[in-house]
C-alpha cells in the first residue's frame, strides 16, 4: 500500500475559506459519500498557489488534472474507492496519481485509510495532521473512517497525470 506523506507549508486556514466558498457548488450523495466541491478547483485562481505547491511534488511534465475539496459532517465518511473509474467530472482523463491534503488534524477517529487490494479488509491507517498531503497511485483503494470529532472534517483531494497526456486527450 504505496504512499508517501509530505507536510506542506501553507496557509490552512486560507484554504479552508477558500474552500467554503465552493461547498455547495458539487453535490452530496450519501454519508458514505458526503459533499464534494465541483472537481475544477484548480482554474480558481484562489487555488493557485495551493496547485504550484502540489505540482512540485512531481516531475515537471506532470500536472493537477482536477481539484475538489469534501466536508464530512459527524457520522460521514468515504467508503473504499480509487481514481481510476475513467476520469473525474466531465474530464475524461484517466489519472496516474491521486492526492489527499488535510486542513486540520484528525486524532482518533476519522482515519485516512489505505486498503490493500488482494483483501481490502487490510488497511494501512493513517491519522493525519494539518498540512499532511498524502500522494498514492490512482489505483490504491483509500477510505474513511466515520467522523466522530464533532466538527466538519475538511480535505482537498485531487488527480495528477502528465501534462502532455492531458492536451492530447482533450484534443480528440
Amino acid at each position: 500500500m504505496p504512499f508517501t506523506k509530505i507536510n506542506l507549508n501553507t496557509d490552512t486556514l486560507g484554504i479552508t475559506h477558500s474552500i467554503q466558498k465552493y461547498k455547495n457548488s458539487g453535490f452530496k450523495m450519501s454519508k458514505v459519500n458526503p459533499r464534494h466541491t465541483n472537481t475544477f478547483l484548480q482554474e480558481k485562481p484562489e487555488f493557485t498557489q495551493f496547485c504550484k505547491l502540489v505540482e512540485k511534488q512531481f516531475p515537471l511534465d506532470y500536472k493537477i488534472i482536477n481539484l475538489w475539496a469534501t466536508f464530512q459532517e459527524a457520522g460521514e465518511y468515504t467508503g473504499i474507492h480509487n481514481h481510476t473509474s475513467g476520469g473525474v467530472g466531465n474530464n475524461q482523463v484517466t489519472p496516474e496519481y491521486s492526492f489527499c491534503y488535510y486542513l486540520h488534524d484528525i486524532n482518533e477517529t476519522g482515519a485516512l485509510l489505505f486498503h490493500d487490494k488482494a483483501n481490502p479488509t487490510f488497511c494501512k491507517t493513517e491519522f493525519p495532521r494539518s498540512g499532511d498531503l498524502y500522494i498514492f497511485k490512482s489505483d490504491v483503494l483509500h477510505s474513511t473512517q466515520p467522523n466522530l470529532n464533532g466538527f466538519v472534517r475538511y480535505c482537498i483531494a485531487g488527480n495528477v497525470g502528465r501534462a502532455q497526456c492531458l492536451r492530447k486527450e482533450t484534443q480528440d
